[in-house]
């Protein structure tokens, strides 16, 4: 009896220990945030770069001919300290890869993100630019959904010299048909900000294309890809070597958010990545006092 009994007790105490562990370890609970934005501020000029780093475990993508992370990674660096953007979305990085971009990056930029969940993507914004107002985070899916974890990482941020209030939102979203649910999720998430009339920022890999169904969704209710400011004609972002799909963008709400630029970094000779950098630089214009 006394067998039974304990058998039955370390039963019960491993289902609730495993039921805490997993509930700890996806903790799909939402950090969405309070304040609202300020349409406030003089003029300003920001540039904003999205990038999907390759994961140090993307067994096809290394099948297909890239090279590894250590071999990439000084090079990923160089860029990204070359163009010393404003801010930063990194998508596909490891939990690895996240502790280099820190020892990299740290003494430069402030990093918002949930790694307890997962670093597939993170935001980056330049210490000597902005003070920071608030940051969180949003899960893009259900627990029944899980695969490959996704979700949004959102900063909002006071520019110090022009006192310019942004939204910033970096992400990764899934190739799965789930991907609208998650659009719609974005979105739904973001739309108690617009009324504010401050710049609002969407980045990252979303896996559309322009000519998608989905793609009407980003880019409606007032939104806008950056892309339009490109002078180049069609560029793709996806594959790097061979580019020829645009799924990763940089998307801007706000009347007076001007695109001034937008381009892909990177050449077939140096590969850094499976997906092409976007760099985009914006006008903010003038806020209501």
């Amino acid at each position: 009896m006394k067998k039974t009994w304990r058998l039955c007790l370390s039963i019960v105490l491993g289902c609730l220990l495993a039921a805490q562990l997993f509930s700890s370890c996806l903790d799909f609970r939402q950090k969405k945030g309070r304040y609202l934005l300020k349409h406030t501020g003089d003029p300003t000029v920001i540039s904003i770069l999205t990038f999907n780093i390759l994961s140090t475990v993307d067994l096809l993508a290394v099948s297909q001919g890239y090279p590894i992370w250590l071999q990439r990674r000084e090079n990923v660096f160089a860029e990204i300290m070359q163009q010393n953007a404003d801010i930063i979305a990194i998508e596909e990085c490891s939990p690895s890869q996240f502790d280099q971009f820190l020892d990299k990056f740290g003494d430069s930029y402030k990093f918002a993100h949930h790694r307890e969940f997962t670093t597939d993507a993170f935001v980056m914004f330049r210490k000597d630019r902005f003070e920071l107002i608030e940051k969180g985070f949003w899960i893009l899916e259900e627990p029944v959904d899980v695969r490959i974890r996704r979700l949004a990482v959102w900063v909002k941020v006071r520019e110090v010299n022009s006192k310019k209030e942004i939204m910033f939102v970096g992400t990764h979203l899934d190739a799965k048909d789930i991907k609208e649910r998650e659009i719609k999720f974005l979105k739904q998430n973001i739309f108690p900000q617009q009324e504010s009339g401050a710049p609002l920022f969407m980045a990252g890999d979303f896996n559309i294309t322009p000519d998608h169904d989905n793609y009407t969704m980003l880019v409606g209710g007032g939104w806008h890809d950056s892309y339009i400011a490109s002078a180049e004609g069609e560029q793709g972002t996806y594959t790097f070597v061979n580019p020829t799909r645009r799924i990763d963008h940089i998307f801007y709400f706000g009347s007076n958010v001007i695109p001034l630029s937008w381009k892909t970094l990177g050449s077939s000779s140096l590969v850094l990545s499976d997906h092409r950098p976007v760099l985009a630089t914006f006008h903010l214009g003038e806020g209501i006092e």
